[in-house]
């Protein structure tokens, strides 16, 4: 439990330190669970297989071209622009855009084959 513990405490660090990026921290954590032997090799590399890993992994993809295309900072723009300096407008298009951002990419993992029951 020491050793899951210090683990966890190590990711959290490295994530809130934000200098490697959080899949590398991720793939470290399964790393640093095999190594520690609280994983199997089979144990650890099971996930990879799930569609709902494989989800996620194309979410940040998709997330790293709209930020590399100027997709993000010009909807920023837009946002800030609307926002007219009220935060509270500012909150409220944030929120609003979060949640229909959300709406799809929570659909989408619900709809994961591996997320319905089998019959």
């Amino acid at each position: 439990m020491l050793t899951v513990c210090g683990i966890l405490a190590g990711a959290i660090v490295l994530f809130a330190w934000g200098r490697p990026r959080v899949d590398i921290v991720a793939i470290l954590v399964v790393l640093a669970l095999m190594l520690s032997r609280v994983l199997t090799p089979h144990e650890a590399l099971a996930g990879f297989g799930d569609p709902v890993v494989v989800l996620i992994a194309a979410i940040f993809i998709v997330g790293e071209a709209l930020v590399d295309t100027g997709v993000v900072h010009r909807l920023g723009e837009e946002v800030i622009k609307l926002g007219r300096g009220d935060e509270t407008r500012l909150i409220v298009l944030i929120m609003t855009l979060a949640g229909g951002i959300g709406a799809f990419m929570s659909s989408s993992a619900r709809s994961s084959p591996c997320s319905s029951p089998s019959s």
